[in-house]
């Protein structure tokens, strides 16, 4: 039987889902990457974010739940961390809660609105359901008129935050 990558990805989430949350975790997301050797990067969240020791159990328990349902053909790498301050987004939900935050954005295909253009950084604006819009920053060397990107999360290959370690030195104070 020959499975897709879709297939995968849902068996996966299936399998490692209920062990993350049976350590009052989350699943944040989730990439597996194939070719060469493989590589199932697992994130998880919790209130207070996740420590190291956590990640590893985690971890463990994931690989063993793996080993026993074997969906993964030949030898990969299992990774399990934090998603960190610079966040991948995995859903336009996920985009939605850091409205105001700056981002990097890449889509699947140049916009009509961006010919030729797939890589934006700006600011989260609007979400609503699976459109969202984004303020992207001026380019350098251009005018320096702020525009809007509008999508459907559907068009986006890649997502994350961008964390601003300049505004949270104004808080440490």
């Amino acid at each position: 039987m020959h499975m897709t990558v879709t297939t995968i990805h849902e068996q996966l989430l299936e399998i490692i889902t209920p062990v993350i949350r049976s350590f009052d975790l989350e699943l944040w997301g989730m990439d597996f990457i194939q070719g060469g050797k493989a590589v199932l990067r697992i994130y998880i969240d919790g209130p207070d974010g996740v420590t190291i020791d956590q990640c590893a159990t985690v971890s463990r328990h994931i690989g063993l739940a793996l080993e026993v349902e074997d969906i993964i053909a030949g030898a990969y790498n299992l990774e399990v961390s934090s998603p960190g301050l610079e966040r991948p987004l995995f859903s336009a939900a996920q985009l939605a809660a850091y409205k105001g935050h700056k981002a990097e954005l890449v889509l699947r295909a140049p916009c009509a609105q961006f010919p030729g253009r797939k890589k934006f950084t700006g600011v989260v604006g609007n979400v609503e359901g699976e459109n969202f819009t984004l303020q992207i920053d001026p380019m350098k060397g251009g005018d320096n008129l702020q525009e809007e990107l509008s999508a459907h999360w559907d068009d986006v290959k890649k997502a994350r935050l961008i964390y601003d370690f300049d505004s949270e030195k104004g808080q440490k104070r």
